[in-house]
């Protein structure tokens, strides 16, 4: 039996496991942020790439007549060898452009998961918003194998009935 004024030692072992938990949980949050945000080097490739490609001259028709003359005179008469077809620059530049809002649109979306993250640890610090950590631990059990533990360890450390006291007091 414990002293009035003084917690229990289950209070005190859940109070250090909901430190341990906000503390990994925005460490996990930073650390999808900052390598998420590798993939600017390839975004603004692709993206130079896609606005600068169709300004690249074709080949001026003179060049490409020339160039079919002297590939028919010397196939025999009886071939139908097919010319390669050249792609326009624009279509490729459109590729690229594509490319490079594809991994944009990754990139907002890991600085997205990397934000809510760290606020989930933020919300489990302050002991508010539960069902916002449970969602995101249940999130984190995507990332094999160190965001699967983190997600198991919150719903086990936040799954007790004086977890739930401790988020409902506040």
């Amino acid at each position: 039996m414990n002293p009035p004024g003084l917690p229990s030692v289950e209070d005190l072992v859940l109070q250090e496991r909901l430190k341990l938990l906000a503390i990994a949980t925005t460490v996990s949050g930073a650390t999808k942020a900052i390598m998420v945000s590798f993939l600017i080097f390839h975004f603004a490739f692709l993206a130079i790439a896609g606005i600068c490609i169709p300004f690249i001259p074709a080949q001026s028709a003179k060049h490409t007549a020339a160039e079919s003359t002297n590939s028919e005179a010397k196939s025999s008469p009886g071939s139908t060898e097919l010319a390669p077809k050249k792609e326009s620059p624009f279509a490729v530049g459109m590729i690229f452009g594509a490319l490079a809002l594809f991994v944009g649109l990754i990139i907002l979306a890991g600085w997205t998961l990397g934000g809510l993250l760290i606020y989930s640890g933020h919300c489990i610090r302050k002991r508010k918003h539960l069902v916002f950590i449970q969602i995101m631990g249940a999130i984190q059990c995507i990332f094999i194998p160190y965001g699967t533990l983190i997600g198991i360890f919150t719903f086990y450390t936040l799954g007790t009935e004086r977890a739930k006291e401790l988020f409902n007091a506040r």
